[in-house]
């Protein structure tokens, strides 16, 4: 909630996508998750960035935000989106849509310490039609 990050010492967080010169994007639905990344309480933040996630420019960022992570993360809700049923991004913006807030970090806030810290693993959520190589094998 945010009275908890408001209570936190130090907020973490991730990305939907990182760009190789470290502009960082995220996606939300309702902009709570992403709203202490910019502000921080005056703490310290700490984005987590798996390679997987780090892409040559913002145009490639934000395909991966939208058409991978943003499509995973639907999957959590008893909504009914388009890209729910095909993993394809619609642009939608209907009653459901978990794409209503784009945070993109150009730099550190000025309003709190931030820190990325890179993770030499391929982590997160993956589009499947991108990526079968983590697949789990019943044996």
């Amino acid at each position: 909630t945010i009275d908890k990050a408001n209570a936190a010492q130090v907020y973490i967080s991730s990305a939907n996508a990182m760009t190789e010169d470290g502009q960082l994007i995220n996606i939300d639905g309702n902009g709570n998750r992403v709203a202490a990344t910019a502000y921080g309480n005056g703490k310290k933040v700490y984005f987590l960035v798996s390679v997987n996630k780090i892409l040559p420019d913002f145009e490639s960022a934000l395909n991966r935000a939208r058409q991978t992570a943003a499509v995973q993360n639907i999957k959590r809700f008893d909504v009914k989106t388009p890209c729910k049923v095909d993993d394809k991004c619609h642009d939608c913006h209907g009653e459901n849509c978990m794409c209503r807030v784009l945070m993109v970090h150009w730099g550190p806030s000025r309003l709190v310490p931030t820190e990325v810290v890179l993770i030499d693993e391929e982590l997160g959520k993956r589009n499947k039609k991108d990526d079968t190589s983590n697949q789990s094998h019943i044996i």
